[in-house]
This record gives structure tokens, C-alpha cells and sequence, in this order.
């Protein structure tokens, strides 16, 4: 909650401040905003929800999942993937195999 309302401030400054774009209607900017609150309000609080019942540990696990299921989807839409996307995957993929490795080393 304390997000949300340190980010009001800053969003209608930058609205006070940015020259709306003459494509962009006031519909659009309308539909951003509340995109961004239900997005911010609802993502927060269904982390700390996860966060609360399966633990950080479990909750940051299936967060470093997010750059593989973007990698599968990106795969079935783009073009192929650059030599540093596919070693930033394998870094990611490693990270995960070394992090819950030790999981099931503590617990047996």
C-alpha cells in the first residue's frame, strides 16, 4: 500500500510534466493509469499473499522462472534467440539447479 501512494504523487508530476504524445488520447492515459493500479495493487498483494503461505524462499524460486517462461514463449513467436540470451537462460537455469540442490541438501 505504501507503494501505491508514493507512486501517485510521482505519476501526476510526471502527467503535470510530460507533453502527451498526439497519438496518445486521454482514453489511453486513462486505461494506463488504472492498468497500473489494479497491476500494482493486485501483483503486490497476491506476492505477499505467496510470500505468507509457501515462504520467501519458494516465492523468489518460481519468480527466477519468469526470464524461462518468457525464454519458451519467445521461442515460439521471435526469431532465434543471440549467443548472450542463450547463456543469460543457462546462467538463470543454473542458478535455480544450485538453489534448490541445497534445498535438498538441508533437508536430508
Amino acid at each position: 500500500m505504501v507503494k501505491q501512494m508514493m507512486s501517485l504523487p510521482f505519476f501526476t508530476l510526471m502527467l503535470l510534466f510530460v507533453e502527451p504524445s498526439d497519438s496518445a488520447s486521454l482514453k489511453i492515459y486513462l486505461m494506463l493509469a488504472i492498468s497500473g493500479i489494479i497491476g500494482i495493487g493486485m501483483g503486490d498483494y497476491y506476492w505477499f499473499c505467496s510470500v505468507k503461505e509457501v515462504g520467501p524462499r519458494i516465492t523468489l524460486l518460481f519468480e527466477l522462472l519468469t526470464p524461462l517462461v518468457t525464454f519458451l514463449i519467445n521461442m515460439a513467436f521471435a526469431p532465434a534467440l543471440s549467443l548472450y540470451k542463450w547463456l543469460g537462460m543457462f546462467v538463470t537455469i543454473f542458478g535455480l539447479y544450485v538453489v534448490m540442490d541445497e534445498q535438498e541438501r538441508r533437508a536430508s
